[in-house]
C-alpha cells in the first residue's frame, strides 16, 4: 500500500469569506466547497470540490470543463490530466 501523500493546508479568514491555500499556494478561486471529515479512528480528511467551469452532456460521455485556476489546483495536489485532454 502506498503512502497517500500529505499536504499542508491553510484556511483563513478573509473579510466576509476565506482563503484557501495549499502547499503555499491560495486556491480560493478554484474551490467550490471544503468539507472537513472527522471520523472516529480514522485521520481527517479534507474533501475539496473543484469549481467546475462547464459540463457538456453528449449521448455516450460527458466532459467536464474546468477553469485554469481549478486545474492548475488539481495538478497542485498530484492530478495528472488525462491524456490528450486539458
Amino acid at each position: 500500500m502506498s503512502a497517500t501523500p500529505t499536504h499542508t493546508v491553510t484556511l483563513t479568514s478573509r473579510g466576509t469569506g476565506h482563503a484557501l491555500a495549499v502547499d503555499g499556494v491560495d486556491i480560493s478561486d478554484a474551490v467550490a466547497c471544503v468539507d472537513l471529515v472527522v471520523e472516529a479512528g480514522q485521520p481527517a480528511r479534507l474533501v475539496l470540490t473543484p469549481a467546475v467551469h462547464e459540463v457538456e452532456v453528449d449521448q455516450d460521455q460527458v466532459e467536464i470543463h474546468l477553469a485554469p485556476r481549478a486545474h492548475a489546483a488539481l495538478v497542485l495536489l498530484g492530478w495528472t490530466p488525462p491524456a490528450g485532454g486539458a
